[in-house]
């Protein structure tokens, strides 16, 4: 019971629009903060020892690129569908007709929530994998980059549930018209050559045929 009223709350959260619309504004303005920062040492010539035989001194330069955002590789690709997933959910907040149907328009929020889901994990993933090189150490323990995991895991539940929408939409495939309901005509005898067909049965129920000639 309390399941079955969950799972209400939930529908009706998604169907108004706001739970989505936040969760991708929030993604949206954690892609412009500091994700990591990227910072590689760079050495030069050391100038001579000042006595013989001393150990010249190791010269160099450590250069840091600034601050790197989530707005890299995968992370552009998220930016720009939540951005149109903020636009497409204040249509439905601000109760605007855009000319489809409950299922459809669940449709297009299940495509756009479910991209960005997918994309900003693979963007993380990327952050702390194979692009660790490039992108650089996460910057103040990569607080941003958590979150904005958790937004994305949020919009593709979002996203789930439209999409459970948007099928609970659609006709049950194979399903006809009613079959009718009633006596079954009576078919005609088959002729058979040399045979005189006889009078059909009538079925029961039926008026007797008055006797005349």
């Amino acid at each position: 019971m309390a399941g079955s009223r969950g799972a209400q709350e939930l529908r009706r959260e998604a169907l108004s629009g706001a739970l989505l619309c936040g969760a991708a504004l929030l993604f949206f303005v954690d892609l412009f903060l500091p994700w990591s920062r990227a910072c590689v040492f760079h050495s030069v010539a050391p100038p001579p020892p000042v006595f013989p035989g001393g150990r010249p001194a190791v010269a160099g330069a450590l250069t840091c690129s600034p601050l790197g955002s989530g707005w890299q590789d995968f992370g552009v690709a998220a930016g720009i569908l939540a951005g149109l997933l903020v636009l497409w959910e204040l249509l439905r907040v601000a109760r605007l007709e855009v000319g489809l149907g409950l299922g459809y328009r669940s449709l297009v929020s299940a495509l756009l929530a479910l991209s960005v889901f997918l994309f900003g994990v693979i963007e993380v993933a990327a952050r702390l994998t194979w692009l660790a090189s490039q992108s650089g150490a996460l910057l103040y323990a990569g607080a941003f980059l958590w979150v904005g995991l958790a937004l994305a895991l949020v919009i593709g539940a979002l996203g789930t549930v439209h999409w459970l929408i948007w099928e609970s939409t659609q006709p049950v495939q194979g399903s006809g018209p009613p079959a009718a309901v009633g006596p079954t005509p009576a078919q005609p005898a088959a002729w058979v050559p040399g045979v005189t067909p006889g009078p059909v049965p009538a079925e029961p129920g039926a008026p007797a045929a008055a006797a005349g000639g």
